[in-house]
């Protein structure tokens, strides 16, 4: 920028060099004393510090702001309007030939739901567990009776 404004200023001076009528035209442009060498610069000895650019840390923290308000603001009304309309279950006695459900064990309506949708029933993760102890179980059975043939070939021959 400082160069243009060298610039501008040397065509100015040029100009009114060559047609004299220029000093009493009316110009747009600010008048500058260009015949005794003072140019005009602005700076004050204030200097653009040149700095990395922020553009990729302001993109990624818009955008989680963006995905973390879009996520909080859902869950958040969720869990204050289930805890304004429906409330902490109430303990009751068990009528007679019933038999509640796995999730109605829980207190929290958002604790009821998880259990009942996307939680695995206790039977269910009980008989996983048992069969995970059953397999072990086999191959350690497998893993004996290998050693057993080996140890009778081996003195067979």
């Amino acid at each position: 920028m400082a160069v243009l404004s060298l610039l501008r200023a040397a065509q100015l001076s040029c100009q009114s060099l060559k047609t004299p009528l220029s000093r009493w035209s009316v110009s747009l442009l600010p008048k500058t004393n260009i015949c005794q060498g003072t140019v005009r610069q602005m700076s004050h000895g204030r200097k653009m510090a040149i700095l990395p650019t922020r553009y990729d840390y302001t993109r990624w923290k818009d955008a989680f702001h963006f995905y973390l308000a879009l996520g909080l603001i859902p869950i958040g009304a969720t869990v204050f309007l289930s805890n304004l309309f429906i409330g902490n279950a109430e303990l009751i006695d068990i009528p007679e030939g019933y038999h509640p459900e796995h999730w109605e064990y829980y207190k929290h309506p958002i604790t009821r739901t998880f259990s009942k949708y996307l939680i695995d029933k206790p039977e269910k993760s009980y008989e996983v567990h048992l069969h995970a102890v059953y397999e072990e179980q086999q191959k350690t059975k497998m893993r004996a009776l290998e050693k057993k043939v080996k140890r009778l070939m081996a003195g067979a021959w």
